[in-house]
């Protein structure tokens, strides 16, 4: 799906640290138009990601972190002075024990090679699953950094995402050149979200 114009704010020319930024929004934007979204990205680091949903037309994003050192500006504005992105400082571990939530919503929940840092993986993707209608989840296996032993492959993985999604669906995946692995991008929406997209399969036998 296109993503919008990615029209360039004057306000976001930078430098990308993430090396696989490039690769990840690649990834992403082919499975989720971000035109007037509400973004998060759950553990955003430098920003990179925030920063693409920014320029792909997201109505609003914000990027949260329990460590926002790297970031030089928390509010970002555009040329008419609409504020188009925030970071705010937030112990995510915090906010899945708490089962706290947003207020408005957001649309869309990016959460990028955080998830085995949290205290309780599994928690965190039920409380993720009950707040955002569309999940877009990057997720290292054993082997891999801090990859738990219970998640070793790709069948492991999407068999723990069913059990908070309706819908999973993995999109591809990045290479990680010191750790010498690859890690699988996740696309989960509930019932609220689109629903699943038809294999070309399913389509060409409507016609049968």
């Amino acid at each position: 799906m296109p993503t919008g114009s990615e029209r360039r704010l004057n306000t976001i020319s930078r430098n990308e640290h993430n090396t696989r930024a490039a690769q990840q929004w690649e990834i992403i934007s082919r499975a989720v138009d971000f035109r007037g979204k509400r973004v998060i990205d759950l553990g955003c680091g430098y920003g990179d990601l925030v920063y693409r949903a920014m320029t792909a037309d997201a109505e609003y994003v914000r990027g949260v972190d329990k460590d926002l050192s790297p970031i030089p500006e928390r509010q970002l504005w555009d040329d008419e002075r609409t504020l188009r992105a925030s970071f705010e400082l937030i112990d995510l571990d915090e906010f899945v024990a708490g089962g706290w939530g947003f207020t408005p919503p957001f649309d869309v929940a990016v959460c990028m090679s955080v998830l085995p840092y949290l205290r309780d993986l599994r928690a965190a993707l039920g409380w993720m699953a009950a707040r955002f209608p569309t999940s877009i989840i990057e997720c290292q296996y054993w082997g891999d950094g801090p990859g738990p032993a219970f998640i070793r492959s790709d069948d492991d993985m999407r068999e723990l995402l069913r059990r908070s999604w309706a819908y999973v669906e993995m999109l591809g995946g990045t290479f990680v050149k010191d750790r010498a692995a690859i890690r699988s991008i996740w696309l989960c929406e509930d019932q609220r979200g689109a629903r699943p997209r038809k294999s070309l399969k399913e389509i060409l036998l409507e016609f049968v």
